[in-house]
């Protein structure tokens, strides 16, 4: 130890001690890595969500993470010292009272945790000389005993070596937390219908399942008719300003998915803040959870996607002349782009549908009299084999009215049942569910399940070839309902033009606001009419015929689920009081455990399940991946070392020393030795490179006055080299209690 007492003179003698004092001493070393260890361990294992901003100051996040970093190098650097006093003890332990190590490993106590330089390059002391050579004499001395302590020593030194490296991630991984989405349970509910009613591959008017759709006040405000989301589509579109995208694939959530999703989440919250304010939130959750700085229920189904695909060009017609125009054959399981020569189209006789339109329109309107601002659109079936078309759509304008002659250009629709997820965000205000009119507050946003199969460019989709996207056939008698005439009174014209027509189709009055791709003689001198526009007429063309198709479609299935709120009326908290083994079921750490029996709840269906996940988002600690459990090895490994290294210092019968715990002290020790010739350190003056030198092995050897010649080594400690192992004289070994020093 240092002497504070003095600054002159030379060195006393050192004892060799047996103390349980220096033994307790020695082990401190270990005590706040150790405890550092403990605590990271317990928090990361037990998981502890900590909120939307970590403990402390508000707004000062920045500054408390550095300050951890600075906490995860100093546990780093003690774990390091830790695992250096292990090694240091047994080194000492093998050159005074063993057979000796080899010359590799006499520094290596201080160089485990070193990269070294090797003539071009950094490397680790684990691929120098040094090792190697010590590896090669591993396991030669001759007792059985010092066999299995050289080969445990090269065993400690690599793991050391593997603890030195990572000790560092590890503490800085399981020391700061991270912002992530933590799982608190869900709602396990079901939804009434089979599959085939709530997502159908064929749509007909039947697929209402009688449900009535027939006035007008249901067809635009009745969110289960398919043409309710006509007001709100009609109100986005008349202030969008198009896309260049050229491939149109929309998608929204799944009607009767959407609701429950809604009364799913407004049970989940109200069951959180019970089990909060009773404190009875089951581990490891605590009322940290209330501030998380946003909150998601996510539902995995089905969704309806929709592309459009109109062809570039237009076509001529003159009413009651034979017209045949072409359409484009969708592939089903890639994305087609703008290019004219990448389209694969054939041509169809549309005349009989084009006066089926106009005898539809004549029924309540002088066809004499019809505007060239009026758009009329009129579905088509495609053959069954014709590319992934659900059914065609034929978009007509006027140039001439009293000839009824004008353009015609036709849509391919490609309707998809797609799995995706359905999810809401709720950030700090929850939304409540209004159970009075069955109807939910929250926005529900849709995502389709993506993979590699899909383009990184945006509206680039590649459906995906693994049954997933399963095609739609739409029926003439569904697009009606989808489609119905309506009052034009109802609806201000965006060109700023009243429409001659008393009624027109929803679809119809969402395609006002296309742009016609060829100039209507008299348009543009219009007040308000904007100027004709190529490419991106179409494009808009189609974005809107595929948004408003698969909004219809996302309808499907309502019709039998009047009361979505009874779907879960047996832990609904307005008519019951549930058990708190209930509660803790939609409440807890992970994904959500069954809650009720919907036996009671259900009306018909085969009771598809759905599963609501629900996630908080901010700080947290844990073990989430699975290589998250490295680093709890990393600790767990200095752990068990730092405790059997306690354990065989407070047995050991030889002593404890601090001798030679620095490079210093190594120098001072060889320095006052006598120097041995034939040994095999011949030209070590300016550096070793051989293996073979590195295999020798080093020894403390006690001498006597009687046994040295005066010529040589004037210490009674000194430091032997030999060619390898011998078994010496047990007389060599420094003695307990005795002071070595000078001779």
């Amino acid at each position: 130890m240092l002497d504070w007492k003095s600054y002159g003179g030379l060195e006393g003698r050192k004892p060799v001690i047996h103390s349980r004092k220096s033994a307790v001493c020695c082990c401190l070393v270990h005590i706040i890595p150790l405890f550092v260890s403990g605590v990271l361990l317990y928090f990361n294992l037990k998981r502890r969500f900590i909120g939307s901003e970590l403990e402390g100051q508000q707004n000062k996040d920045s500054l408390k993470l550095s300050v951890l970093q600075v906490c995860a190098k100093a546990q780093e650097l003690a774990i390091v010292a830790s695992t250096t006093t292990i090694l240091l003890e047994l080194i000492r332990y093998e050159l005074m009272y063993g057979n000796g190590l080899p010359l590799g490993l006499l520094a290596s106590a201080f160089s485990y945790s070193q990269v070294r330089h090797m003539v071009t390059a950094a490397c680790s002391w684990f691929i120098t000389p040094d090792f190697w050579g010590s590896l090669v004499v591993c396991g030669k001395p001759d007792t059985g005993w010092g066999k299995f302590r050289s080969i445990g020593l090269i065993v400690l030194l690599v793991v050391c070596g593997f603890i030195a490296v990572l000790a560092g991630p590890a503490a800085a991984i399981l020391m700061l937390p991270t912002v992530v989405d933590w799982p608190v349970g869900g709602v396990i509910y079901w939804i009434n219908g089979t599959n085939e009613q709530l997502w159908p591959q064929r749509l007909t008017a039947d697929s209402l399942l009688g449900y009535g759709c027939d006035n007008q006040n249901a067809q635009l405000y009745d969110p289960r008719c398919p043409s309710a989301g006509f007001p709100s589509l009609y109100q986005h579109f008349s202030n969008w300003r198009g896309s260049p995208i050229t491939d149109s694939w929309a998608w929204t959530s799944h009607g009767p998915t959407a609701s429950t999703l809604n009364v799913a989440a407004d049970l989940h919250n109200h069951y959180q803040e019970q089990l909060l304010a009773d404190g009875k939130l089951p581990s490891p959750l605590t009322k940290n959870i209330a501030w998380a700085s946003s909150k998601s229920f996510t539902v995995s189904s089905k969704v309806p996607a929709v592309r459009v695909k109109c062809t570039p060009g237009i076509t001529g017609f003159t009413l009651g002349q034979p017209l045949s125009i072409p359409f484009v054959s969708q592939p089903e399981y890639y994305y087609i782009n703008s290019r004219e020569n990448n389209l694969t189209m054939s041509y169809f006789n549309v005349t009989e549908a084009v006066a089926s339109k106009f005898e539809d329109v004549a029924r309540v309107h002088d066809l004499t009299t019809l505007s060239v601002l009026d758009i009329f659109a009129q579905p088509f079936v495609l053959p069954q084999n014709f590319g992934s078309n659900s059914i065609g759509l034929i978009v007509l304008t006027l140039d001439d009215a009293r000839n009824l002659s004008g353009n015609a250009r036709a849509c391919s629709i490609d309707a998809r049942w797609v799995n995706g997820t359905s999810s809401i965000l709720d950030k700090k205000m929850s939304s409540k569910y209004s159970y009075g009119a069955d109807q939910g507050s929250a926005v529900v946003n849709a995502m389709i399940a993506k993979g590699k199969e899909f383009g990184s460019g945006l509206g680039f989709i590649h459906p995906k070839d693994d049954g997933t996207w399963q095609s739609i056939k739409i029926d003439p008698s569904w697009f009606a309902l989808l489609a119905p005439q309506v009052s034009a009174s109802i609806l201000t014209d965006p060109l700023h033009q009243a429409t001659t027509l008393p009624n027109r189709t929803t679809l119809e009055s969402l395609l006002t606001l296309f742009r016609p791709t060829t100039d209507i003689p008299g348009i543009l001198n219009l007040p308000g009419a904007p100027p004709p526009e190529d490419e991106p007429d179409r494009t808009t063309l189609e974005s809107i015929i595929a948004s408003y198709v698969a909004d219809g479609i996302s309808r499907t299935g309502s019709q039998i689920n009047l009361n979505y709120a009874s779907l879960m009326s047996p832990i609904s908290y307005r008519n019951n009081t549930i058990s708190d083994r209930n509660r803790k079921a939609m409440v807890r750490y992970g994904g959500p455990a069954l809650s009720f029996d919907p036996s009671d709840a259900l009306a018909q269906g085969n009771k598809p399940p759905m599963v609501m996940h629900t996630t908080i988002s901010g700080y947290a600690m844990g073990l989430d991946e699975a290589n998250d459990y490295v680093w709890v090895l990393v600790l767990l490994l200095h752990a068990l070392l730092a405790l059997l290294h306690a354990i065989w210092v407070w047995r050991s019968r030889e002593g404890v020393s601090q001798a030679w715990g620095s490079i210093t002290e190594l120098v001072s020790l060889a320095l006052t030795s006598t120097a041995t010739q034939g040994q095999g350190l011949e030209n070590t003056c300016g550096g070793i490179e051989k293996i073979s030198t590195m295999k020798l092995v080093a020894r403390i050897e006690a001498v006597t006055s009687r046994a040295t010649p005066a010529n040589q080594g004037l210490e009674q400690l000194q430091l032997r080299v030999t060619q390898g192992y011998t078994q010496l004289p047990s007389t060599t070994n420094a003695q307990k209690g005795v002071a070595y020093g000078n001779l």
